[in-house]
């Protein structure tokens, strides 16, 4: 019994049950994780204006993919960039944020995820405290998913 507390304390340690006031961290290397989909939002009023790529953790995918509950620790990041309409097409623009939702299941109260958002260029939140009003409210439509609104698409190759 003694090799297998290493390996539990690398778990707890690589899968923090909470977060700081209950947020997702900012997600480091994040343009390095499996790229979801894109999509654009142009209508300037609503809240969610942008161009999205959408990206998982490593440790999300297989959830993402089998269309299963997300282990905690599962980890979706949606960058926002301006939109920019040209020649029948929206690009990629100024960045504007970056939202994450990450699996914790201490979190009863937001269906177990932990949620926030950030500046682009920075490390601070932008959500604090009204994560389950800003983000949640919207996400309990996909409960069934798991409360993750992006799917799995194959690239039909």
């Amino acid at each position: 019994m003694k090799a297998a507390a290493p390996l539990v304390l690398l778990a707890a340690l690589a899968v923090p049950s909470a977060f700081a006031a209950g947020n997702a961290p900012y997600p480091e290397g994040v343009r390095e994780w499996i790229h979801v989909k894109s999509m654009v939002i142009h209508d300037r009023s609503h809240p969610l204006y942008g161009y999205h790529d959408v990206y998982v953790n490593p440790l999300g995918y297989g959830a993402l993919r089998a269309g299963t509950p997300y282990p905690a620790g599962s980890t979706l990041a949606v960058v926002f960039y301006e939109a920019v309409a040209g020649e029948g097409s929206y690009s990629q623009g100024r960045p504007l944020k970056v939202v994450v939702m990450r699996k914790d299941p201490a979190r009863t109260d937001t269906g177990g995820w932990a949620f926030e958002a950030f500046r682009a260029g920075s490390r601070e939140p932008l959500v604090g405290d009204a994560a389950r009003e800003q983000c949640f409210g919207c996400h309990t439509q996909v409960r069934e998913r798991d409360y993750v609104f992006s799917t799995f698409r194959d690239s039909g190759g």
